[in-house]
Parts: C-alpha cells; sequence; structure tokens
C-alpha cells in the first residue's frame, strides 16, 4: 500500500516558508525514511487544528533531513524531515481520521506517476531527497 497524503499540525505563519511564488518548504516532522521516500509526487496538506480544513499545501516535490535551526529541530540528525512542495489544486481539505499526536498519514490509492513535469524539477542532491 502507498501513501497517499500527509497531514500536519502547523498554525499559519510556523514553520513553512516561501522558496519562490510557488513553492515552499513545510515545517520539520517526524517521519520515517520509508514515508518519505514515498512521499515524492504526493499530497500535504499543513492544519491549525485536527478538525478543520487545512490553510495550505500542495504536491510534494521533495524532502531533507532537517538541520538545526529549522522549525522544531534543536540540532542535526534528530530524525526530522523538512518538505518542499508546489500549491497545486485545492489545499483546503478537512482529514477526519489517522491523526497521531502532530500528524496523519494517509494510505491507500493508486501509485502516482510522476511523469515528466515532477523528474524536469531541479532539485539539489545534498539537500533534498526524492527526486
Amino acid at each position: 500500500m502507498s501513501i497517499r497524503e500527509l497531514h500536519f499540525l502547523c498554525k499559519q505563519g510556523e514553520g513553512f516558508r516561501r522558496l519562490n511564488e510557488n513553492e515552499f518548504e513545510s515545517g520539520s516532522w517526524k517521519v520515517s525514511d520509508d514515508v518519505v521516500r514515498q512521499s515524492v509526487g504526493k499530497r500535504i496538506y499543513l492544519h491549525e487544528k485536527q478538525k478543520e480544513a487545512a490553510w495550505h499545501g500542495g504536491r510534494i516535490v521533495g524532502w531533507r533531513h532537517s538541520k538545526a535551526g529549522d522549525w522544531r529541530s534543536s540540532t542535526a540528525g534528530d530524525g526530522r524531515k523538512v518538505f518542499r512542495y508546489v500549491v497545486e489544486g485545492d489545499f483546503r481539505k478537512v482529514c477526519r481520521k489517522g491523526w497521531g499526536r502532530e500528524k496523519a498519514i494517509i494510505w491507500g490509492g493508486p501509485p502516482v506517476d510522476l511523469g515528466e513535469e515532477l523528474a524536469a524539477v531541479p532539485v539539489d542532491a545534498q539537500s533534498y531527497g526524492g527526486v
């Protein structure tokens, strides 16, 4: 079974940053290497509260290990990951199941075909994994 969506608790203005006009980084999250490897091409949603619609999100185009200074990361190597995503489609979605303390991982659905568009996204291989 593959990952379909990642949902994280992240208050507006905290832990995410704009990289360019349509590309962002999420805060840092405790997520297994297996989950992050499957996440590229899938959807990410940032929520204020578990029962509320997401305030931001999009399609994941890469990820990196957190470093000291990242939101919620006090040191490099703490096991947290930062996701890079592009705003694409509707992100005002409510996640009604699967929540743990700060995240919900939704499994199922067909694998996403990354296609030429995602494969062409330039990524610094030293900083980001997955593409």
